[in-house]
């Protein structure tokens, strides 16, 4: 009697000693208010929990022991293991109790240092993608003015703004989780602030460089169209004028189509002038898209114009006029040949009167002449004023003698 009551005193005091213990780690791992402003704070509360989920079972082997020998003494003593078991199923209740709390709490840590690690890896991926952004944007700064370039260009940029939202909606949700249960709420807010700033900003930029390149496509799309159908119409514009200058067809033969020819080179040069000019008003993103700016085609059609508009130039020169002022001076040149006929030296009648018919002979000619004469110094000098000669100083020395001849034969 004397050993059961001892050991009875001992297991009471061992049951006092096992709800102290309870009561203490209840105390310090579920009562105390915790707050987590810091990653540091919150793993070091993750790793305590776990600590105290396992000393908390460690103690299931001490409570199983105490149970058993509670059972063996009030087998025994019925009458002193009554109360035992009474304490005994308190102290099991309020331990199981305590696991399942513990058990909850490290549950509810790990989940939340879950949430906090995943949200990293979301805000991870998507910086990344912001800077492939960023990075995409800033290589379309520098680009040749060519619709291949500027095409690639977009393709690209549109290539990464196809990213899917599912991220953003992961970090969203993941933020305002923790935010809403009161865990690193501020640093939280931070990084969502600065991510959502930066996505907003890029994504702004990236949009208006969408539409900027959009139309850069579509001004360079319908310059090379412009372009390519200013080349085809000079180079038929070219053709035709060849063939006219070939069969000595001038504009004078052909109003109509001279004029429908004149009319076309007026608006290519307006078209060349106005594409020059939008070319200017749009400074080049570098020196390397300067000289495709510069223009390469646009120099060669430039030339190309000068030369169909030459070309017409001489088009429009009266074909045979060479021809028609070498007539005159041929003329000209044979009436100066016969002036011997004005020296008079004899009084006899009949030969006055010989000199005085060769004379008005002469005279005739003059006068039969004059208005080709005329007309080939007018046309002439039309011709030296338009530079539709390839020697206007020559032609216009030519046409000076002519008049000067013409106005000293007829004087004399």
């Amino acid at each position: 009697l004397s050993e059961s009551q001892e050991k009875a005193v001992n297991l009471k005091k061992d049951l006092a000693e096992m709800q102290e213990w309870m009561t203490q780690a209840e105390e310090e791992y579920l009562e105390r208010d915790f707050e987590y402003k810091s990653p540091e704070e919150l793993e070091s509360a993750v790793e305590e929990m776990k600590r105290a989920k396992e000393d908390v079972l460690q103690k299931e082997v001490r409570v199983k022991i105490l149970k058993d020998n509670i059972k063996l003494l009030a087998a025994k003593v019925p009458s002193g293991g009554q109360e035992l078991t009474s304490e005994l199923n308190v102290v099991l209740e309020n331990y199981q109790l305590l696991c399942n709390r513990i058990r909850g709490k490290c549950h509810t840590l790990e989940e939340v240092w879950s949430c906090w690690i995943e949200l990293l890896h979301y805000l991870d991926l998507e910086t990344t993608w912001l800077n492939a952004l960023e990075e995409r944007m800033k290589s379309t700064e520098v680009l040749p003015e060519k619709t291949d370039a500027v095409n690639e260009a977009l393709e690209s940029l549109e290539s990464v703004l196809r990213h899917p939202a599912d991220n953003r909606t992961q970090i969203r949700e993941l933020g305002q989780t923790l935010i809403d249960g009161g865990i690193l709420d501020d640093i939280i807010s931070e990084k969502l602030e600065a991510f959502n700033s930066r996505y907003e900003e890029l994504s702004h930029l990236a949009e208006s460089k969408q539409i900027s390149l959009e139309k850069q496509l579509q001004v360079l799309r319908e310059t090379d169209h412009i372009l390519q159908v200013l080349q085809e119409s000079l180079g038929e514009l070219d053709k035709q004028l060849t063939t006219y200058l070939t069969d000595r067809i001038d504009a004078f033969q052909v109003p109509q189509e001279a004029q429908k020819i004149q009319a076309e080179i007026s608006a290519h040069e307006l078209t060349l002038e106005e594409l020059r000019r939008n070319m200017r008003s749009q400074p080049p993103t570098s020196p390397e898209s300067r000289s495709a700016r510069g223009g390469s085609q646009m120099d060669v059609l430039q030339r190309k114009l000068r030369e169909v508009s030459t070309k017409f130039q001489l088009f429009q020169k009266p074909a045979n006029f060479e021809q028609r002022m070498l007539d005159c001076k041929r003329v000209l040149d044979g009436v100066k040949a016969e002036l011997h006929v004005l020296d008079v030296k004899d009084v006899d009648p009949d030969v006055i009167q010989t000199h005085l018919d060769k004379c008005m002979k002469l005279y005739k000619t003059l006068s039969e002449v004059k208005l080709e004469v005329e007309t080939v110094i007018k046309t002439g000098r039309h011709i030296v004023q338009k530079q539709q000669t390839d020697n206007p100083k020559g032609m216009d020395e030519q046409l000076t003698s002519l008049k000067v001849l013409y106005n000293d034969l007829g004087a004399q």
